[in-house]
């Protein structure tokens, strides 16, 4: 399929009462390697449209675009066919006639996918075919540089934008007047109500600002998401490994959270080395949810709060500067980067070590998916691997029979699915085929996990059986008799007494033995 065949395509169900329903018809109907051109031609042009400019013009047309409401939003450009798309990259602002349409349409990405399950019963081979975007380097450069685009860069850029969709807004927003030292002054005095503890102290100044002026409110909020985001750092994240034994993205919101609520004083020790920590005779032991303060507050007076891109400037010119990103913590690294830090802490705590006995179920839950995310985006099959293995290393063999027990049992499926496709993919189909068979065991009914294995041991089949089998096999179960039978072909649906219990299976998964 060329690209001219691509783009009639889309035109042809564009206007039709469901497009992805209508693609997935009419490419079930065409052969495989142009269902992987298909494919492979909308995942060019979803790529190619990822571009912050457009993203900027979304966001203002829909009041907020999230990055997976962005990929959406792409699917639904491609959808609208060439001529739009091609439009709207030279002119975003001609986005603006579609602000009703919804501008999302998340069911277009997997349109192939689903046409190739349905015209040849296995799923979509993983970057079989690739295109590059014909004209791409004619295409505009992209008018936004970064993701933090303001209020003020839409009336730049998209002045039509800004005064249909923000202007009015703008106008109405409180505006926070407090400056750099108010915003600590109330810092201060919640310190001293709360004695240091930090939940008295998001308590008082959450008192303290309901009780206050609207604008006070407003510029907390600012001041607050200001620093917040200053903390970002590489600095930070160690010694909040290092403290607390994890560097999770909420442990560090609260994290950093606590570490403003200690006053100006310790964040600017901080900030010129994060092992100042050591002599500040301060220990993080509860979290502070610190940039929530301001926008709760907001909501109880009824007022709109700053938008997260409208903040303020810092100082940071005597900030030391931020180091080099510990891309794998161990305990040399740690104790090389904040030795006062890390000098009573013996080299387990510092790893992150941690015996799963010891984890509730939500965080072992919390550790695994973060393992399993880590795997899926590694480029290195071997790195997936071990990461994998340490997600699973959390996870218990055996799990109550609980709600949780039953979201760590299909935690457990998923990881070891994950890891028998990377041995799949390595050509070490035995561990493959071990790896799959396991997670059968967390999730027997689990039809991509039976597939999987269909597609790493093919089951024999029986030549031309006369009317619905009687005995069958299958790899997992063992022997089993059929109770009753519906459909035809390896479509039909069995349902099987096995010695553990029974069980209804598509006839493609077992073995006829009669």
């Amino acid at each position: 399929m060329n690209q001219a065949a691509f783009w009639a395509l889309i035109d042809r169900t564009r206007d039709t009462r469901d497009q992805a329903t209508s693609l997935v018809k009419e490419l079930a109907r065409l052969p495989a390697a142009e269902i992987i051109d298909f494919d492979a031609w909308f995942s060019a042009y979803h790529a190619a449209i990822r571009r912050k400019d457009l993203w900027a013009a979304v966001w203002t047309i829909q009041g907020g675009c999230s990055d997976d409401g962005f990929d959406y939003a792409r699917a639904w450009l491609v959808g609208m066919g060439e001529r739009v798309l091609l439009e709207a990259v030279r002119d975003p602002e001609t986005l603006a006639r579609f602000a009703t349409s919804g501008m999302r349409y998340e069911e277009l990405s997997s349109v192939a996918d689903a046409a190739h399950q349905k015209a040849f019963d296995h799923p979509l081979p993983e970057h079989a075919v690739s295109f590059e975007v014909p004209g791409l380097g004619t295409w505009p450069h992209d008018r936004v540089s970064d993701y933090e685009w303001t209020a003020a860069t839409i009336r730049e850029l998209y002045p039509s934008l800004y005064a249909r969709f923000l202007e009015a807004a703008e106008r109405d927003r409180p505006r926070g007047t407090i400056d750099d030292a108010r915003f600590w002054e109330l810092i201060s005095l919640a310190r001293a109500s709360g004695a240091g503890d930090v939940a008295t102290v998001a308590s008082a100044l959450k008192h303290q600002l309901l009780a206050g002026s609207d604008a006070e409110a407003i510029g907390f909020t600012r001041w607050a998401r200001a620093y917040n985001q200053a903390l970002m750092r590489e600095g930070v994240r160690d010694a909040c490994r290092v403290l607390l034994g994890d560097s999770d993205s909420i442990v560090l919101l609260g994290f950093r959270g606590w570490l403003i609520a200690q006053g100006l004083d310790v964040v600017t020790a901080v900030a010129g080395h994060p092992d100042a920590l050591a002599t500040l005779a301060v220990d993080p032991a509860a979290p502070c949810d610190l940039v929530r303060i301001g926008p709760d507050v907001c909501d109880q007076k009824r007022i709109p709060e700053p938008d997260w891109n409208d903040t303020v400037e810092i100082d940071r010119s005597t900030w030391a500067p931020d180091p080099p990103r510990i891309e794998h913590y161990t305990a040399a690294a740690l104790r090389e980067r904040l030795p006062r830090l890390t000098a009573q802490r013996d080299d387990a705590a510092l790893v992150g070590d941690c015996d799963p006995r010891t984890l509730d179920d939500l965080e072992r839950e919390k550790r695994a998916l973060r393992f399993y995310a880590q795997a899926k985006t590694a480029e290195d099959p071997r790195r997936g691997l071990a990461l994998l293995a340490d997600g699973l290393a959390l996870l218990p063999p055996q799990v109550p029979a609980k709600i949780m027990g039953v979201v760590l049992e299909n935690l457990t499926a998923t990881l070891l699915g994950r890891r028998a496709r990377i041995h799949q993919q390595l050509g070490a189909r035995d561990a493959a085929l071990a790896d799959v068979d396991l997670a059968l065991g967390y999730a027997p009914r689990s039809t991509s996990l039976l597939e999987l294995r269909e597609t790493i041991a093919p089951q024999p089949r029986a030549a031309k059986p006369v009317g619905p089998p009687k005995r069958v096999r299958h790899a997992k179960f063992g022997e089993g008799v059929v109770i009753s039978a519906q459909g035809h072909g390896a479509d039909t649906k069995l349902v099987i007494d096995f010695a553990e219990g029974r069980k209804t299976l598509l006839a493609r998964f077992v073995e006829v033995l009669e």
